[in-house]
Formats: structure tokens, C-alpha cells, sequence
């Protein structure tokens, strides 16, 4: 694997650079502005893998894909998170009842700004 390469190049401990199956929530995003460039994004990455297991790769990837394509920035970049969740739960509910409530409830768990 790619990552367990990186992995030993970069001296860490575990066969990974980071772990996206977490549940740290989208309020902790806040918290990672410490200085690691990319530590925020782990947050998306946690709710993109949950997705993954819970729909399965193909499906979850094509709803990813579909979404990043339909999404438009807003003006304002506080505004993005909201805007993304939206457009992936319009996204999710082509594709059905269980998909759109497994999106929406992921989206829930983790805190991300939905409704607006």
C-alpha cells in the first residue's frame, strides 16, 4: 500500500500517515487550527470514510464524486462546509430513501453544518 510507504519513509509508528475511521465531529475542526496544515481536513476525511463503509465504495465514491462536481464555492468561505453538506445530501437523495438518511444521519453524528 501506498500509505504503509509513506508511512516508513516518514518514521511513524503505525502502517499509516493518518486514520480516517474516527468520529471526531466537525465542532473539532477549530481545535486542529494548531499549526498542522491538514489537520482539519482529517474531519472531512472521517466523514467520507463513514460513508464508505456505510454505503459501500462504489456507491459513496460515485455520491462524492457527483457532489464535488455539482458543488458551487460560496462568497463567503465560512459558508462552505453548509453549502457542501447540502449539496451531498441533494446528491444522497437520488439515489434513495436509505442512502439520504445514511448521509444525513453521518452528517448529524459528526456536527457538520446542515440546514442552511
Amino acid at each position: 500500500m501506498l500509505g504503509e510507504k509513506f508511512a516508513r519513509v516518514f518514521g511513524t509508528a503505525n502502517p499509516y500517515i493518518r486514520n480516517l475511521k474516527h468520529d471526531e465531529s466537525f465542532a473539532s475542526f477549530a481545535k486542529n487550527l494548531d499549526g498542522e496544515p491538514y489537520g482539519g481536513m482529517a474531519i472531512w476525511g472521517g466523514l467520507f470514510w463513514q460513508l464508505r463503509e456505510a454505503l459501500g465504495a462504489a456507491v459513496a465514491d460515485k455520491l462524492l464524486a457527483t457532489s464535488w462536481q455539482a458543488f458551487e464555492a460560496p462568497k463567503k468561505r465560512q459558508d462552505t462546509a453548509a453549502r457542501f453538506a447540502a449539496v451531498l445530501q441533494a446528491e444522497a437523495a437520488k439515489l434513495g430513501e436509505m442512502q439520504s438518511a445514511t448521509v444525513a444521519k453521518a452528517l448529524r453524528d459528526r456536527a457538520f453544518p446542515i440546514g442552511k
